[in-house]
């Protein structure tokens, strides 16, 4: 997880450095902070919904039905 919350933290970096207003006061700059922590907590949603969905898919079994074997289950 802990990468997950520094690719998330970069990533709201750079959207707030690309398309966030320019920052002039100290005012301005706790507002960017904020926004930034916002972000990061959206992308960082983001990113573990995607990994939840990635670790579910691969516990799917991808073999044909009948090629399985009569396993009991857990």
């Amino acid at each position: 997880m802990g990468f997950r919350i520094l690719l998330s933290l970069a990533a709201a970096i750079t959207y707030e450095w690309v398309a966030g207003p320019e920052t002039h006061s100290m005012m301005e700059l706790g507002s960017a902070v904020i926004r930034v922590t916002c972000g990061t907590m959206l992308a960082l949603v983001i990113a573990e919904t995607a990994h939840a969905l990635f670790r579910a898919v691969m516990t799917l079994d991808d073999r044909p039905f009948g090629s399985r074997q009569n396993t009991p289950q857990r």
